[in-house]
């Protein structure tokens, strides 16, 4: 399953489901997000996260698995193991889908899934205020960020998110269009990348 690009799938049919609720959260200025958090960003890192897709038609969640490597300004990763290999990548310039001949495509409208990486892996808000009204709740060590889609065509797609952590982000759920919400958990494991992460990334941004 290609974690960040269920952003750009619209489920055909499905039942109702309860909307994300912020109610006991502040709006809150993106610029401020930052000196709110207690987030470590670093030059470098790398990470696992595993996924449970919930989509309401079905009797169990779709579950898959990876890894993300950055390296700033360079770009990230973001590596899906199972059950389908897949690979997204990052950069200032857009956001990459990995072809079967090694290559990476730009991905159409790519600019939502970029800025929500961006803002939580580098704590980077601003650009998201495109496309989110933003919500605080907690404080420097438990924290949660709420999004709320302004217009109806992202809403089509990604209605909200939330993003929970603490020194780094630990939980990340999308509301998504038609009763499918995603829950993606994150483990941040070095703040240095090894020699064969670091030149699969070289590979990726030539």
């Amino acid at each position: 399953m290609r974690i960040w690009l269920s952003l750009i799938i619209v489920l055909l049919a499905s039942p109702a489901w309860p909307a994300a609720d912020f109610s006991d959260f502040t709006p809150v200025d993106p610029h401020k997000i930052p000196s709110l958090t207690n987030l470590q960003v670093t030059a470098t890192g790398k990470g696992t996260f595993t996924e449970a897709r919930t989509i309401p038609a079905l009797e169990k969640p779709i579950l898959s698995n990876g890894y993300f490597i950055y390296r700033q300004p360079q770009g990230l990763l973001w590596i899906s193991e199972q059950p389908r290999p897949s690979s997204t990548l990052v950069t200032e310039t857009g956001v990459y889908e990995l072809q079967h001949d090694g290559s990476y495509r730009i991905i159409p409208a790519g600019e939502q899934i970029g800025a929500l990486l961006k803002a939580t892996i580098f704590n980077n808000w601003t650009p998201l205020s495109r496309y989110f009204e933003m919500f605080f709740k907690g404080d420097r060590q438990s924290w949660c960020v709420g999004l709320k889609a302004k217009s109806s065509q992202v809403q089509s797609v990604l209605e909200a998110v939330k993003i929970c952590g603490d020194r780094h982000p630990k939980e990340v759920t999308l509301f998504q269009a038609r009763g499918a919400s995603t829950i993606i958990d994150l483990t941040f494991i070095s703040d240095q990348l090894s020699e064969q992460d670091a030149l699969k990334l070289d590979a990726a941004t030539q």
